[in-house]
């Protein structure tokens, strides 16, 4: 077996462990919209649920509209190296862990 051979083969090897080992971290955009506030004001928040091993904890993202207050929450979260896996009425992302 040539030396390049046996390098290709190791390095193969390596990815596959590395892929099998793979952990990933979740959060989703679980809701988006026109929400009261005090006074009869109103504000438009995305809410960010981040999922952990004992729990959730939730991030909200205000915008000027929905819209606004959705793209925020997307753009925040491509910003911190998540990605989409699925939009819809949730939208879900995944990120590998340290």
């Amino acid at each position: 077996m040539s030396d390049v051979f046996r390098a290709q083969r190791a390095f193969a090897q390596q990815e596959i462990k590395r892929a099998e080992a793979q952990r990933w971290d979740y959060c989703a955009i679980t809701h988006y919209g026109k929400v009261g506030l005090e006074g009869g004001r109103t504000a438009y928040i995305a809410t960010i649920k981040y999922y952990r091993g004992m729990g959730a904890q939730h991030e909200e993202v205000e915008g000027s509209n929905e819209t606004d207050a959705l793209s925020r929450a997307i753009a925040k979260l491509g910003d911190e190296r998540w990605e989409m896996v699925n939009g819809g009425s949730s939208y879900n992302f995944k990120r590998s862990k340290p």
